[in-house]
């Protein structure tokens, strides 16, 4: 499934949650609102994952744009949890 502008879903509202968590643990600097509206922050924060991952910047949250930021996210944890934050 790929979000875009202008898409309104519970899966948006899921993807934000990730952008927001990827914001706090500082892998990109955009911030976006807790809604489920895909607007012109999570455009720019969609956009900001993919040329921090190599990706195709397009703005389109595809499977490859999710996965990177998951793993990210992820990774990020891990680190935290290793260094005992």
């Amino acid at each position: 499934m790929n979000f875009r502008k202008g898409d309104k879903s519970d899966g948006v509202l899921s993807y934000k949650s990730m952008l927001i968590q990827a914001n706090t643990l500082g892998l990109i600097t955009q911030k976006v609102n807790a809604d489920n509206v895909f607007g012109d922050g999570t455009l720019k924060a969609t956009k900001q994952v993919q040329e921090k991952y190599k990706l195709e910047v397009d703005g389109i949250a595809g499977k490859n744009t999710i996965t990177a930021l998951h793993n990210a996210i992820n990774k990020a944890i891990n680190s935290m949890d290793a260094a005992g934050i």
